[in-house]
């Protein structure tokens, strides 16, 4: 007797593999920036600016895994508190090295500059390592402390004297 069924082999046929990407969804940010001003009565200047490159977002959604990775190229912040200062840059990431990504990049000869900080979370990985799996990476960077800069940060988000007893109430209450 030969045990043979022609049907499943034809249901085996259209069965997606494990590695068949249902959804991807990437976000990316060429540069941007957040700034801390002073009001208009001290002058609208920036007390602190911070400034990004190449922002990035993205997940892949599979059968019976996921995947979500996030990147920043760069990262700078600046002082605006001191003024004729040598340092205005406070923050800066040191010189990365070079990274091929892709083959891609390997023919055409292009590369690119290892990212700041990069975060990767799978949800059951691929290659069954484990049942979840995070990557962080961070690069190293030169921070100038400056007194100035801090006081003037701290300023900024300290409420009015009025109004303490009331951010009071709201942070018991939430916490």
């Amino acid at each position: 007797i030969i045990d043979y069924d022609d049907k499943a082999d034809l249901v085996e046929s259209f069965e997606a593999s494990r590695d068949t990407v249902s959804t991807k969804v990437k976000m990316h940010l060429k540069q941007g920036s957040f700034r801390l001003k002073r009001g208009p009565h001290e002058g609208s200047t920036d007390i602190i600016s911070l400034v990004f490159d190449s922002f990035e977002m993205g997940g892949v959604q599979r059968q019976d895994n996921f995947e979500a990775a996030l990147s920043l190229g760069n990262f700078r912040v600046f002082d605006g508190t001191t003024t004729n200062s040598a340092y205005n840059q406070i923050v800066h990431v040191k010189d990365g090295k070079l990274i091929r990504e892709s083959e891609e990049a390997l023919n055409d000869g292009n590369s690119e500059i290892e990212p700041f900080f990069s975060a990767k979370y799978e949800y059951k990985p691929l290659d069954n390592r484990a049942d979840n799996g995070l990557t962080v990476k961070l690069r190293s960077m030169e921070i100038i402390y400056q007194r100035s800069y801090v006081e003037a940060v701290v300023k900024f988000f300290k409420p009015p004297e009025s109004q303490i007893l009331s951010v009071e109430a709201l942070l018991v209450r939430f916490f």
